[in-house]
């Protein structure tokens, strides 16, 4: 589809200058004086030619002056998308967008949007973002994300800063908001921690709002519940690291179990 509108648009641009060129000719040689005015008012097969001209010119310059504000268009809505895109789901720990397509039709904009995030986004997250959507776009606006699940690990565990690849495959170094960054340090500090402890795993990190503070709720997963001085212990290498005394932690532990035909195995 795309090269055949490629033909015709080149076609069309030919024809634009075949008659700009004649247009351009005829008024040289007027202005010139190779055609004197008498025989201008007489002769009808200059004036007609003159006519035809300047017609089939005004008839593809407003085609292709609607085919230039049809293309502006486009690309005004695909940077709306891919900005409202990276701007929201940045706004989300370790997430980024892989790529994106978007379709229209019968007035309602469709778009399909391929998200890394370390978590399953629910339909509340997802009815918030189309929300935001409709509003840059202002028309109904339908968004499914497929999510893939992932986990940005340095050599020391998390990365302190986030390095993504973009919608064009380049990797860029983002700048973070302030909560991001707590919860990167925050994570990092949970992570190196784990180390120490035999098969305990970090699953996932999220910086909640409650009335006692910015608090880290992590959730991890091991073979037993770590005890209420590991988790103050930890808490307060947390508080350390960001240099805020009033960081809360709390431990979501999925305790994990293994049996065989004989039960459960220590």
């Amino acid at each position: 589809m795309s090269f055949v509108r490629l033909i015709l648009g080149g076609f069309w641009l030919f024809y634009a200058l075949f008659h700009l060129i004649l247009l351009v000719a005829s008024a040289t040689f007027v202005a010139a004086g190779l055609t004197p005015s008498a025989s201008l008012k007489k002769d009808r097969n200059f004036v007609r030619s003159l006519l035809v001209a300047v017609t089939g010119f005004l008839v593809v310059a407003a085609f292709l002056t609607y085919s230039l504000v049809t293309i502006v268009k486009e690309r005004k809505l695909k940077d709306t998308i891919e900005s409202t895109l990276n701007t929201e789901f940045d706004k989300l720990h370790s997430t980024s967008v892989d790529s994106y397509v978007y379709d229209l039709q019968d007035g309602k904009l469709y778009i399909l949007a391929s998200v890394r995030s370390p978590i399953i986004m629910t339909p509340k997250d997802i009815k918030k973002f189309q929300a935001e959507f409709e509003s840059q776009i202002n028309m109904p606006i339908e968004l499914i994300v497929r999510s893939i699940l992932s986990k940005d690990v340095s050599a020391s565990g998390s990365a302190n800063e986030i390095i993504d690849q973009n919608l064009d495959g380049f990797f860029i170094n983002k700048n973070l908001n302030p909560d991001q960054v707590m919860l990167r340090k925050a994570e990092q500090v949970i992570l190196e921690q784990l180390a120490h402890w035999p098969k305990m795993r970090l699953v996932n990190t999220e910086l909640i709002k409650l009335p006692r503070g910015d608090t880290v709720l992590a959730t991890v997963t091991g073979f037993r519940i770590l005890t209420d001085r590991e988790i103050t212990n930890l808490e307060s290498s947390i508080r350390k690291a960001l240099e805020n005394s009033d960081i809360n932690l709390i431990i979501r532990t999925l305790k994990t179990n293994i049996s065989d035909h004989n039960g459960e195995m220590l």
